[in-house]
């Protein structure tokens, strides 16, 4: 860990998760020793519960500073309840505790070609009265024992707690076979959720209608405009509204399909950028000259440690050189195209060139399209099955965009030619590659359902 150069001298509890009681031994004697200034996964029990602490500053003989290490910018409210039981655990074992601190990424950290570990971590003074008391988590505690002791799991409704501010362990458990009818798949605000399954309001077939929802339950008109979309898909399977054939028609060709994938370092890599600044790696482009024409396939990796910056545009530009209208999913490249603009000055006006010919495929099947199936959903991983039956990614090595930048530093890594990276970087093209193929099948769907609706209902979902 980075942040233990901080602490020159610190002894690291050096025992995993099978030898805890080790670990429980081995930070006592450290303890006991005056000469170490810091210990590193310090190991404590008390009332049953462990807690391993990150770093355990010595302040003088008897006393120590809790420091909790976070790769976050900011102090989240959950770092409290962190930091809440690592004190009662630590006070329980008999350690006497003088401060607590957080020791975070600094966000306005600039790179200047040296790394300056001090300066990129800040440190926040925890104060006692940010933390739970010691008898709110006594209470805590034995609430948890008294559902540990029971034959069975306590009955507790799902909701956005089970995936935030981390996704539960047991979410499969509870989430077994989703029920298409089921309001908290819809994809509204989690109060208005929380409101309908306290009025008992469990199924799309028994809410009310838009105008009851509008005036008595204080419902947006786009969260009614959406609950009218899934009353109308739960009867017809889909919901199209149409408007979506006057807006796919609108698209002008050369059309292109683009899709990039970035790694965010929280140690900056390149001198003036930030800790997470964004470093594109890999782009995937397919292209079709004319409505009838055939899709031909575009694509770029980055192999090297250098700064990719320049060679990732120039070749984007010379593969979407003439395209009349680049269709992208989210806002992701063009908030990133606007970053390179800074990096590559000489390219800004090429890049707001392009910025202006993206249509955002992911709005158009928000204001048109909507299906029980997508669960509430809009990403691609979602639409892409239900839309176009039997594509998904489950046959690729790499299934989704957060695997991409731990597999490409694993990459970038390796000796070029060697057996393992031919294979990291075959996995990382197809991901990418598959992501644009599949914005260009999905036009291609929403083209051929979108001239087949002719009595469907007709509204602006996004009144």
């Amino acid at each position: 860990m980075l942040a233990r150069k901080l602490f020159p001298g610190g002894v690291l509890v050096d025992a995993d998760a099978n030898h805890l009681a080790d670990a429980v031994r081995i930070t006592r004697e450290l303890i006991n020793n005056s000469q170490v200034p810091a210990i590193f996964e310090a190991t404590f029990t008390c009332d049953g519960v462990l807690v391993r602490v990150d770093v355990l500053r010595r302040k003088n003989v008897h006393q120590f500073r809790v420091i909790e290490v976070k790769s976050t910018t900011s102090v989240k409210p959950y770092h409290l309840w962190d930091v809440s039981i690592q004190t009662y655990v630590l006070r329980g074992a008999g350690i006497q505790i003088s401060s607590n601190h957080l020791l975070h990424v600094n966000p306005e950290y600039t790179f200047d070609g040296e790394l300056n570990i001090s300066k990129l971590f800040v440190a926040d003074d925890i104060s006692q009265d940010r933390l739970l008391s010691r008898s709110a988590i006594s209470e805590i505690l034995n609430e948890q024992y008294g559902i540990l002791s029971r034959p069975e799991p306590p009955k507790i409704e799902t909701g956005i707690q089970c995936e935030r501010p981390y996704r539960c362990e047991f979410y499969e458990y509870c989430h077994t076979r989703p029920d298409f009818d089921d309001v908290r798949f819809l994809p509204i605000a989690p109060e208005k959720i929380s409101m309908l399954l306290h009025n008992d309001v469990r199924s799309i077939s028994d809410l009310p209608s838009s105008d009851e929802l509008r005036l008595y339950w204080h419902f947006t008109n786009r969260e009614c405009s959406t609950i009218d979309a899934a009353k109308r898909a739960r009867v017809r399977g889909l919901s199209i509204n149409l408007a979506l054939k006057k807006e796919l028609a609108a698209l002008q060709y050369p059309l292109c399909f683009m899709d990039f994938e970035t790694i965010t370092p929280a140690v900056p890599r390149f001198i003036g950028m930030r800790p997470y600044e964004p470093i594109p790696v890999q782009w995937s482009v397919h292209r079709r000259e004319s409505e009838e024409g055939k899709l031909e396939h575009y694509e770029f990796l980055w192999t090297k440690r250098e700064d990719p910056r320049r060679a990732f545009m120039d070749a984007l530009s010379e593969a979407l050189a003439g395209s009349r209208n680049i269709v992208v999913y989210g806002s992701y490249e063009k908030v990133l195209l606007s970053n390179l603009t800074h990096w590559i000055p000489d390219c800004a006006l090429n890049i707001r060139t392009i910025q202006m010919k993206l249509v955002d495929l992911l709005q158009i099947i928000r204001r048109h399209v909507y299906s029980l199936a997508f669960l509430g959903s809009f990403s691609i991983k979602r639409v892409l099955p239900v839309l176009v039956p039997g594509t998904n990614y489950d046959d690729l090595v790499v299934k989704s965009g957060t695997e991409v930048a731990s597999l490409w530093e694993q990459f970038s890594a390796d000796q070029q030619g060697s057996i393992e990276h031919t294979k990291l970087g075959d996995a990382l093209l197809r991901y990418c590659e598959r992501d644009t193929w599949a914005l260009a099948s999905l036009v291609d769907v929403l083209k051929r359902l979108a001239d087949r609706v002719t009595e469907w209902h007709h509204g602006d979902w996004d009144r």
